[in-house]
């Protein structure tokens, strides 16, 4: 039995790799070595795995209300599967919903911006906060211009705009 646990986890770094999910974040999910998940990218990707310090939370990566607007309903998504989103935060769950979710959407979302966007809800580094005007949830944080309105209204003036 503990070798069929082995393999899955190693599946799962294996599939989480094929994503291109940062390494460390792969050892971190799923318990395999660094020396063999940079291995395992080279194998796969056949060049060499990014390297430099990892971003502190999602703030880094939306620049814009329309990554904003992804990034709220890939977490939509998860919450949906996931009511404690703590429990979405591990290898397989998170394979799971990332290609489900670009499935759904059409869109071709990063699993490393995705993973952050779900870990920094689940830890209230972020708030999951109820919009009034279009109904639905979004990530809100004050800390970063794109992120202190509501992404889908700020889509839906732009258009009219235009």
């Amino acid at each position: 039995m503990k070798q069929l646990e082995e393999l899955e986890r190693f599946r799962d770094a294996y599939d989480l790799v094929k994503e291109r999910l940062r390494v460390s974040i792969v050892c971190a999910l799923t318990g395999v070595t660094p020396h063999f998940v940079k291995s395992m990218w080279q194998d796969v990707h056949g060049e060499l795995s990014k390297r430099g310090q990892l971003p502190t939370s999602v703030h880094v990566f939306i620049k814009d209300p329309s990554t904003a607007a992804h990034l709220s309903g890939f977490v939509a998504y998860c919450k949906s599967k996931h009511p404690d989103l703590r429990s979405a935060i591990a290898a397989r769950p998170l394979l799971d919903a990332i290609r489900e979710y670009r499935w759904l959407s059409g869109t071709d979302i990063d699993i490393t911006t995705a993973y952050y966007a779900v870990r920094d809800v689940a830890a209230n580094i972020v708030e999951w906060r109820y919009c009034r005007g279009c109904d639905v949830n979004h990530l809100y944080s004050i800390r970063r211009y794109s992120m202190r309105g509501c992404p889908f209204c700020r889509l839906t003036v732009t258009k009219k705009a235009a």
